[in-house]
């Protein structure tokens, strides 16, 4: 029996984290479809109050559900998945046998010797019991009970973990479909309704929309108004140049002005105001 790091728990959970870094990091262009990485969104994602409503509410519900001795075993078992012990059954196998050879030769009480050197302490015991001839029923039996009651620990220590995901939030709602008022609002603010499949999303972009109101930002109809006529990064326009600028292309037949060149325009710098 030897202790060895498991790469791939290692792995899941670097892999697992970089993973849910860059899916908050890309952001998807509302007018274009198409997919930039900004790293700013991780401040957004980050919230201390549901973190700590979220990770403490959990914690502590399960300091009241569990006593302290099960609580303080939780950084043993983060180290028995990251190192897990080795166990290789051949070996056992051929130390068995070994010990059935010597005992048929020398008899019983010539193992005892050999029981020093056993590192695994249920085989040690068992092998104790054969040694002072127990009769091998019982011995049975003691070795089943061990085992059972290993089971039980193991279920107790599981039971934990179980408890503690039931107890955190499931975001079950989020994964739920829109309710008519979040596909009703986006639908007002610009955004097709059908992009959108679930609640959470369908909450955030409202979140989004509404913060970058009250920033004085372009609207999402803006946004994939102007950006299909050529014009770029309107999403950093104020609202009232992205107006203005529409009107001006509304003034002109739906033209783009011949003096104004998409791809190289502008807005000139104004106060931000909001919608």
């Amino acid at each position: 029996m030897k202790k060895s790091t498991d790469l791939m728990s290692i792995l899941g959970w670097v892999f697992g984290f970089a993973l849910m870094y860059i899916g908050i990091c890309l952001s998807k262009s509302i007018a274009t479809g198409a997919y930039s990485f900004n790293a700013g969104n991780i401040v957004n994602f980050f919230d201390p109050t549901s973190l700590f409503i979220v990770v403490g509410g959990t914690l502590t519900a399960l300091m009241v559900s569990f006593p302290a001795s099960q609580i303080t075993k939780i950084p043993k078992h983060l180290m028995i998945v990251l190192t897990p012990k080795q166990y290789e059954p051949i070996n056992y196998i051929n130390q068995l046998v070994e010990f059935a050879k010597k005992a048929r030769i020398n008899g019983l009480l010539a193992l005892e010797e050999d029981l020093e050197h056993i590192e695994d302490n249920f085989l040690k015991s068992s092998m104790l019991m054969v040694v002072d001839s127990i009769d091998p029923e019982k011995v049975k039996q003691q070795l089943e009970s061990r085992l059972e009651h290993l089971d039980e620990r193991h279920a107790v220590d599981r039971s934990l973990y179980s408890k503690g995901a039931g107890y955190a939030p499931a975001f079950g709602w989020e994964m739920g479909p829109p309710s008519g008022a979040q596909l009703s609002a986006l639908e007002r603010m610009g955004i097709c309704p059908d992009d959108v499949e679930c609640a959470g999303k369908a909450s955030k972009l409202i979140d989004r929309i509404t913060k970058r109101r009250k920033e004085g930002l372009t609207t999402p109809k803006q946004i994939r108004y102007l950006e299909n006529k050529g014009f770029q990064h309107v999403g950093t326009w104020p609202f009232d140049a992205a107006k203005t600028l529409i009107d001006r292309i509304a003034g002109n037949g739906w033209f783009v002005p011949r003096d104004i060149h998409p791809a190289t325009y502008a807005p000139p710098v104004q106060e931000v105001i909001g919608w």
